[in-house]
């Protein structure tokens, strides 16, 4: 059905000998795809309080500020991260 809805729209900025059109009509169909994907994503984007807390008393205990290179490599090892996704 998706595929049918999108085959409708690259004939509407389509003309017929002219090349450029062909590139507008490509980046509309791109971008309409980024949006729904972007839209879908967004409910898997919500932390739990429990984990929020947790980094937040686990920062306070070291107490030093870890830079956004290592606290993105914590997360992406992190099993409860994990797990919770598997469980939704």
């Amino acid at each position: 059905m998706i595929g049918l809805a999108l085959g409708i729209l690259p004939p509407m900025f389509i003309t017929y000998g002219n090349r450029s059109t062909y590139i507008i009509a490509a980046l509309v169909v791109v971008m309409i795809i980024c949006i729904i994907c972007a839209i879908l994503i967004i409910p898997a984007m919500c932390e739990d309080k429990e984990l929020i807390d947790r980094i937040f008393r686990i920062s306070k205990e070291e107490g030093k500020k870890e830079s956004f290179y290592q606290m993105l490599k914590f997360g992406i090892r992190e099993k409860i991260y994990i797990e919770s996704k598997k469980n939704i």
